[in-house]
């Protein structure tokens, strides 16, 4: 199979006096048949050989890491990133230790995690190079270790979770012999950073997206739990294992049931749906009840995200959404009261209703299409947005220049003023749709406050 490669790429090839290859997930996707990234290139050249040869062309080249042999060459907007053959030594950790230039392809085929990351594409001949027989495992949708599994993963604790990435998003089934040494391994994750755990993660759980392979998030979060790595990096969430719950209301334990939630929920929330049960342990260990797992997994939550280093505008909005999922469980709370509620979530409510429909479905027990509770809140926000009714201070009639007209209203008290106005307008069928009347209210309420008292 011929792969195509755009014309500054074949060009640069040209240039070079050895094979210039294309190497990892372009080439793998590509024989896959799917549309690959970026690309990555490698040859037998060092890098300060690669920057002679490229001095006087129209190709830009930049150091990348020294110690690891990389360049970044660009061309006309587009950026390759240039390894050269190297042979690496560990000692801990993700990144390796010693650094070695070598000029052997199956060196530095071996230094790669799987086969399937190891096929070499000579760009200038048009031919494949398979130093590992990768592409044998690829037509069998095999995962196998590019050396003893005990070695690729005693190197690199990153790789287990690279493990179930590559498994969940390809649909590929690793060999018997990668799950026991991952799981002999599992330890290795604790010397990874939290940021690379939490970039592999999210990978995770929106693994059906590279794809197209239906539910990859939910095995690669099994396999996760399988080889022992979930539990070292979520141990919240996995002390929901063999948890039951009311078998009326739910199929699965709290465990699986988290698992099922995050597979029938849409990725904007499927971070969301991990934590969404993630109390329900700790509430029942320390109360003998679920009741409140909602509010204190807000404050897990925050806790568990903030440990795995996401930035705080995601932390506190998957917080928000945590401890906001059991809102109007049983499709009774009052007009007023979902009025107020969506006063103060309308940027979340979307997504909330996106969560509770995963929740729903992930029970194993959903009898209906449709979601009473959820669908409330999508018709309550839809007919408020349709009356205009304001979600914000900034959405009022009045503003603080108005208040200070009111001289005996203390600076330190319109922007509370402001927001008992914004609390009764959003009421239904409240009468403060107007200017004067939103001003009489709030010299009412300083009143009431006894701000004013003439």
């Amino acid at each position: 199979m011929k792969i195509k490669f755009d014309a500054d790429l074949k060009e640069l090839a040209e240039l070079f006096p050895v094979p210039l290859y294309a190497v990892g997930g372009y080439v793998r996707d590509s024989l896959l048949g799917y549309s690959p990234c970026d690309v990555d290139i490698t040859s037998e050249l060092p890098p300060e050989e690669v920057k002679k040869i490229l001095s006087s062309s129209p190709y830009e080249v930049k150091d990348g890491s020294k110690k690891l042999l990389t360049l970044i060459i660009k061309r006309n907007g587009v950026s390759y990133e240039y390894t050269a053959f190297r042979f690496d030594s560990y000692a801990g950790g993700h990144r390796p230790a010693v650094v070695t230039h070598c000029t052997d392809i199956a060196v530095d085929a071996s230094r790669r995690d799987f086969t399937v990351n190891a096929i070499y594409y000579d760009i200038k001949r048009d031919e494949i190079v398979d130093p590992l027989n990768g592409l044998n495992d690829l037509k069998n949708k095999t995962l196998r270790s590019t050396r003893s599994p005990q070695e690729v993963f005693s190197e690199d604790g990153l790789r287990l979770m690279r493990l179930a990435r590559f498994a969940a998003s390809l649909g590929f089934t690793p060999l018997c012999s990668v799950i026991s040494a991952a799981k002999e391994n599992r330890f290795l994750i604790d010397d990874i950073s939290k940021e690379r755990i939490r970039d592999e993660l999210d990978k995770i759980l929106i693994a059906d997206t590279f794809y197209g392979v239906k539910d990859a998030q939910y095995y690669g979060l099994e396999l996760l739990n399988d080889i022992g790595v979930l539990e070292r990096i979520l141990p919240d969430l996995c002390r929901g294992i063999g948890m039951n719950q009311r078998s009326d209301f739910h199929k699965y334990d709290v465990f699986e049931h988290i698992l099922h939630t995050v597979k029938e929920a849409d990725k904007e929330v499927r971070l969301a749906a991990l934590m969404h049960d993630v109390a329900k342990p700790y509430m029942m260990i320390n109360t003998g009840f679920y009741r409140g797992h909602d509010k204190e997994g807000g404050v897990m939550t925050r806790r568990i995200l903030t440990e795995l280093r996401y930035p705080a505008a995601v932390v506190e909005e998957t917080a928000r959404l945590v401890e906001n999922h059991m809102f109007n469980l049983r499709n009774d709370v009052r007009e007023s009261t979902m009025r107020k509620f969506l006063l103060h979530n309308s940027d979340i409510a979307e997504k909330l209703v996106k969560l509770k429909y995963a929740d729903y479905k992930g029970s194993g027990l959903a009898d209906y299409d449709t979601l009473q509770s959820a669908d409330a809140i999508t018709a309550e926000l839809k007919k408020m947005r349709e009356e205009g009714v304001p979600f914000t201070v900034s959405e009022l009639l009045v503003n603080g220049n108005d208040l200070k007209q009111i001289p005996s209203i203390p600076e330190n008290k319109r922007g509370e003023a402001l927001n008992a106005l914004l609390e009764e307008r959003v009421l239904p069928s409240s009468p403060l749709t107007t200017k004067e009347k939103q001003l009489d209210f709030i010299k009412n309420y300083a009143r009431r406050q006894k701000w004013i008292t003439e």
